[in-house]
């Protein structure tokens, strides 16, 4: 599953306007781990990122599995990402 998250990477980036020399090393990346998604995180909000895509990166191992990461990706990079905001009515939410 990480090896079908980089690309997705490496399209949010492309689409954003990074540099060759970061999307190339992006491509020769074979494997996820924290300082390649802080690095992808630092860059995709050094060039104006949206919040959700920020925060799909920033859940990798920290709240979404791969698969729901690979999911938001793929929607985020073809323009169809959607969110459901549930809010609560109760008074136990106070």
């Amino acid at each position: 599953m990480e090896r079908q998250i980089i690309p997705e990477i490496a399209a949010a980036l492309e689409d954003h306007g990074a540099a060759s020399n970061v999307l190339r090393k992006v491509r020769q990346t074979r494997a996820l781990n924290l300082e390649f998604m802080a690095e992808a995180y630092a860059e995709l909000e050094r060039l104006g990122a949206h919040h959700w895509l920020l925060g799909t990166i920033g859940s990798w191992r920290d709240g979404m599995t791969d698969a729901e990461v690979l999911d938001q990706l793929k929607a985020i990079n073809a323009g169809t990402f959607r969110f459901d905001l549930i809010a609560s009515t109760s008074s136990d939410a106070a």
